[in-house]
């Protein structure tokens, strides 16, 4: 999992507009019951989610394909994803914020926009699986037949915009992805190490842009015959002439993590026209230290989507830290094991069990995985244990849960909601 994964809890719960919280406040104290019940109805964007939670609730664990149809893209993803690209919302696109429905439509796509999201039969929701967003040059967001027929063997989840195609404002594209992911994210068991987008022609050019300006949340990437590179660089056509870059100002920790950590596959064909403009990229990248990167030349393909053969290659490719850490992993789990440091212990045993496969430590992973899983899921049904005795005073409480955070780390998701159940309690002794 990316380091600044984390980030992406700002970025998927996307929020309501004030509108929709003011209209869930209702004013009882003074009034009859007749006025409660004449309160205004719900405004647009609570109309809005409710719609989006009911069809999330349909949808939840479901294999096979379907499509996901939403009113637009959520607001806060499109004005998050301008902000690289140096590009700010217009006037009316704040007033929509504010009293609109929660989500901006793409100019092309005034009536909604629609996913088409593609779950294999061996999906359950017991095993975490892999993303694989897809990026068009047209306008539908099915899968390859040639992507589609490798969900099943390599445990993905593939997802892709509708009517976003390379007529469209990247913008738009861009969000689209990011918000193809957290429609998986909502609905499926999501393996957090195999987050990956990939792409055709100019949709393989929004690929690199998607991939590398949210290396936080996409472990993985695969622009099939067009890429972009995140700056000018020379095009080595003649004097003068270079391709130019997407990213104006670069973040420079997403940039690191994009570099140090996540995997990217530039793919091109024999005769495809971009077969000059994917070199050129692979070698400024492999200048700027991308220690992950590899560049398929398909023999004999023009400009058209990778073989089957080579999406294997380019998934393997993917895939391949993972499995190759997954001894590493072991040995800094038994470690952490030592030192007491279970929640680290808790990490590494399960990567190592997940992308272990046949070797001969891996039942003792799994084994000691469950063991320290089951003791963490005890851990926390005591505090709940804890929580739940109105005369447990906030010192013990806070006491509990610092043993709590020395044993599974002061990075545990749980610790902020502990704390926040402490407060709370300290707050209600002030306050009998």
């Amino acid at each position: 999992m990316n380091p600044q994964r984390a980030r992406l809890g700002s970025r998927a719960g996307y929020g309501l507009p004030l509108s929709c919280l003011l209209c869930l406040l209702v004013a009882s104290n003074g009034f009859s019951q007749e006025v409660a019940e004449a309160a205004d109805p719900p405004d647009a964007a609570t109309l809005a989610e409710r719609a989006a939670a009911a069809q999330r609730e349909v949808q939840q664990h479901k294999v096979g394909r379907y499509a996901v149809e939403l009113p637009g893209i959520p607001t806060q993803v499109v004005f998050e994803t301008m902000r690289p690209y140096g590009v700010r919302p217009t006037p009316e696109q704040f007033k929509e914020q504010r009293e609109g429905d929660g989500y901006t439509r793409d100019p092309m796509n005034p009536d909604g926009s629609s996913w088409q999201v593609h779950c294999p039969d061996n999906y359950t929701p017991d095993e975490a699986f892999g993303v694989l967003v897809f990026i068009n040059a047209g306008d539908t967001g099915r899968l390859a037949p040639q992507a589609a027929a490798l969900l099943a063997d390599y445990k993905l989840i593939g997802v892709g915009a509708d009517r976003e195609g390379n007529r469209h404002n990247p913008v738009y594209r861009h969000a689209a992805a990011i918000h193809a992911l957290q429609i998986v994210r909502e609905r499926y068991h999501v393996d957090e190490d195999r987050v990956y987008v990939h792409g055709i022609s100019g949709g393989g050019r929004m690929t690199s842009h998607v991939a590398i300006m949210n290396a936080d949340l996409f472990d993985g990437a695969v622009c099939i015959v067009g890429c972009n590179p995140y700056k000018n660089i020379p095009a080595d056509k003649g004097p003068n002439t270079m391709y130019r870059g997407f990213w104006r100002v670069p973040d420079r920790k997403l940039l690191q993590t994009a570099q140090e950590d996540n995997r990217l596959v530039l793919h091109t064909g024999e005769h495809d026209g971009n077969r000059h403009n994917t070199l050129q990229v692979y070698k400024a990248y492999e200048r700027d230290g991308f220690r992950h990167l590899l560049y398929l030349e398909e023999p004999g393909l023009g400009h058209a989507f990778a073989s089957e053969a080579y999406m294997r290659k380019a998934l393997d490719f993917l895939d391949a830290p993972l499995y190759l850490g997954a001894e590493d992993a072991y040995t800094q789990a038994q470690d952490a094991e030592s030192r007491g440091e279970l929640g680290a212990a808790r990490t590494l045993y399960s990567r190592a069990a997940k992308y272990g496969r046949d070797a001969a430590w891996i039942d003792n992973a799994s084994a000691k995985a469950d063991e320290l899983n089951t003791r963490y899921a005890a851990d926390l049904e005591a505090l709940d244990t804890l929580f739940a005795d109105a005369d447990q005073g906030a010192l013990d409480l806070t006491r509990a849960v610092n043993a709590f955070r020395r044993d599974w780390g002061r990075d545990d998701p749980a610790i902020p909601a502990l704390r926040e159940r402490v407060n709370e309690r300290k707050q209600a002794e002030r306050d009998p």
